[in-house]
């Protein structure tokens, strides 16, 4: 089990209203001495890599962003899930720029809400909970949450000197988490599910068993519905 201490007392809203006159000041006024464009250019893989570090596309996608205390709307923008970095492009358009994850605290494009959770702290140093952005795929009574990234991994070596070695590639590894009160609990399989929601396992175990709930093809969709369950008794 893991202590959530970030200082916020709720997940907060993308859709808070209260941001929208800061919004319209710094993007109408200050433009391109806006806040945002602060960070350092991106610096690109080594070349040969094979695949993408980026989540979901390499290619801009248009989202909103929290950044050094102001929300910006409408920011082509691509995530490294390697780095854990947000990438823009500068006001000139003639580079990426990498924000300076510290100063991001939420961003959503193509449907997906990161945030970032403060320090999470373990008695487990084998835990994958890391500081970084977790993005949230169910809100309710509980909280879902996925911690999206990928390693480096070695190419396959040739012992055939008449053979290339295989390339260095990118593989992703999605790490999920129940949020249940104050506590945040990695999950990984149906039984840390349960112990999770441990005060309605009864009802739970009735639920993954009637709906025929496996996590083992499709975890995702199957901690979402159970969530979702949990949420509806409490």
């Amino acid at each position: 089990m893991l202590a959530f201490t970030c200082s916020q007392a709720q997940i907060p809203s993308v859709r808070d209203s209260a941001f929208s006159t800061v919004e319209a000041y710094y993007q109408d006024k200050i433009k391109d001495n806006a806040l945002l464009f602060t960070g350092k250019e991106y610096a690109p893989y080594e070349a040969g890599l094979k695949g993408s570090p980026f989540y979901k596309t390499d290619k801009m996608q248009n989202g909103d962003i929290f950044y050094d205390g102001n929300l910006y709307r409408n920011v082509p923008m691509v995530f490294d899930i390697v780095r854990q970095q947000v990438v823009i492009n500068n006001y000139e358009h003639t580079a990426w720029l990498q924000l300076l994850s510290e100063k991001v605290k939420y961003f959503v494009f193509d449907g997906h809400q990161f945030e970032e959770f403060g320090v999470l702290t373990s008695s487990n140093e084998n835990t994958d909970a890391t500081n970084g952005f977790y993005e949230i795929v169910f809100t309710g009574k509980t909280f879902v949450l996925a911690k999206r990234q990928k390693i480096i991994k070695k190419g396959k070596k040739s012992d055939n000197p008449n053979f290339s070695s295989a390339p260095d590639f990118f593989i992703e590894k999605d790490i999920f988490f129940i949020r249940n009160g104050n506590n945040l609990y990695p999950v990984s399989s149906k039984k840390e599910v349960l112990k999770s929601l441990e005060n309605k396992k009864s009802s739970i175990k009735n639920f993954i068993r009637k709906n025929h709930l496996h996590f083992k093809k499709d975890f995702e969709k199957d901690l979402i519905e159970t969530a979702a369950y949990y949420s509806s008794l409490i």
